[in-house]
Parts: structure tokens; C-alpha cells; sequence
């Protein structure tokens, strides 16, 4: 019995994971959760931790906002509490 070395193992990876892609692109992706999501003002939460937040690993935020591009260049010198900017 022989064992297989790292080298075989990403082998095989690869492989699966290009004939999945390859999968993907041929047949496309079916929608399998639709939402129109909580709206305060210009502001819409697609994406909560309450919905389907809890199936996102790590979970995200997913907002929209309704901004025009002057009022979206000055809310790119807001700091977010808690993000990584």
C-alpha cells in the first residue's frame, strides 16, 4: 500500500476544484435566498446577523446605499467603529 505525498494530494485538489469551477461555469449558479431587506432611510441591510447572517462564516455586514457619488467620497473619511480601514 502506498501512501500519497503532499505533491498527489494538491494534485488531486486542484483537480476537483477545477472541474467544480468548470461545473459552475457551465451550468451557472442557482439564487437560493432572495431579500429585499430592512430599509432605514437611504440605507438598506441586506444582510444581518439575525437572517441569513447566521449561515455566513465569518459573518458580514451587507448594506445599500442610495448616495450620490459627492455624498459617498465624504463618507469615505468616516471611520466605521469596528472595521479594518
Amino acid at each position: 500500500m502506498t501512501s500519497k505525498t503532499d505533491s498527489d494530494k494538491g494534485k488531486e485538489f486542484r483537480n476537483a476544484r477545477d472541474s467544480h469551477e468548470r461545473e459552475l461555469k457551465e451550468k451557472g449558479r442557482e439564487i437560493v435566498f432572495r431579500t429585499r431587506g430592512s430599509s432605514h432611510g437611504r440605507i438598506t441591510r441586506l444582510v444581518s446577523s439575525s437572517d441569513l447572517g447566521q449561515a455566513i462564516k465569518p459573518f458580514v455586514f451587507l448594506d445599500y446605499f442610495d448616495i450620490t457619488r459627492n455624498e459617498c467620497r465624504r463618507l469615505a473619511f468616516i471611520r466605521i467603529p469596528g472595521s479594518r480601514q
